[in-house]
């Protein structure tokens, strides 16, 4: 499997997994030669895979030069194909500096499909590819956290990347990626690294980061890991413990509307069904949640910033 990732990005993997598998600090890996880029796109394989239709249009996002979204209908052919435009997204692109972002390209582009399986399986995690083309001097996105770690690799161009001190470490999913005004002067830096094609960058959850290609246009594929954490383990654990509950009488009664002793009534009727949920729990086998957990998703995840 590991065969089909770059020689660089395995020697980032490989760091990656001394540290613990998912690193606690960003880790950066120099091109080796270009090493296993062959088959994956290039800046003028991704724009005519797009004026071709073979990228569906709903997985193209289009983000003008202050990092802005662009309403995609701008780029879409007239009916009955509804196609993109093939000229239109050129010119945003050459002309009018905007940048693109596909997303989920691992069902694009059959090498990015191979490369994101290759990693998913290295890092026992779901994942997903999004692709960022932008133009020379411009960056697609202000700072920002992801809430997934990000592996980044250089495919065309140059891109200096400014990585932050986390915010908030470790962020789960549900604290939403922050990319305001303000974390300018509240986020001391961490360092800077100038990709180079064949390069791949590792960037842990809750790091911020921002990124600007260097004089001429940039490509580069960005996959998003989505490891499981124990909050996660624990919160599918203890929903699959509550389905069983359900089958139990005690838990299905109602309970005490009231009364002058109503905290002692509630005291007493919760210890009893605390304890035989826990007792559920310790039935469960972590493992095999745990491995449910990491097998592929069917289709490609939330959209991504990186």
């Amino acid at each position: 499997m590991e065969s089909l990732i770059p020689g660089s990005l395995d020697d980032l993997l490989r760091g990656a997994r001394t540290s613990g598998r998912s690193p606690n600090w960003p880790l950066a890996s120099p091109p080796k030669g270009g090493d296993g880029l062959a088959d994956l796109p290039t800046v003028e394989a991704v724009l005519d895979a797009i004026a071709e239709g073979r990228v569906h249009p709903e997985k193209v996002f289009f983000i003008d030069a202050t990092s802005e979204y662009v309403d995609a209908k701008r780029f879409l052919r007239a009916e009955p194909d509804a196609a993109l435009d093939g000229a239109g997204v050129r010119r945003f692109f050459e002309v009018e500096g905007g940048s693109l972002l596909l997303a989920g390209v691992q069902d694009c582009f059959p090498a990015v499909g191979a490369l994101t399986s290759a990693l998913s399986g290295a890092l026992l995690a779901q994942a997903n590819t999004n692709l960022y083309l932008t133009p020379g001097g411009a960056q697609t996105f202000p700072r920002h956290w992801d809430t997934h770690d990000v592996v980044v690799l250089q495919l065309e161009g140059r891109k200096r990347w400014t990585i932050y001190e986390p915010l908030l470490e470790a962020p789960l999913h549900r604290h939403h990626a922050c990319r305001t005004a303000e974390l300018r002067e509240m986020t001391p830096r961490w360092g800077e690294i100038e990709m180079q094609p064949g390069g791949a960058l590792y960037i842990p959850r809750g790091y911020l980061h921002e990124a600007t290609a260097v004089e001429g246009p940039s490509l580069h594929i960005s996959t998003g890991i989505h490891r499981i954490t124990w909050h996660r383990l624990v919160e599918v654990m203890v929903a699959d413990a509550l389905r069983e509950c359900a089958e139990d009488l005690t838990f299905r009664g109602d309970c005490p509307a009231g009364g002058a002793h109503l905290a002692a009534t509630v005291r007493e009727g919760i210890a009893p069904r605390v304890e035989a949920l826990v007792k559920r729990l310790r039935e469960i086998d972590a493992a095999e949640v745990l491995q449910s957990l990491t097998e592929p998703a069917d289709g490609p995840t939330d959209e991504e910033e990186s």
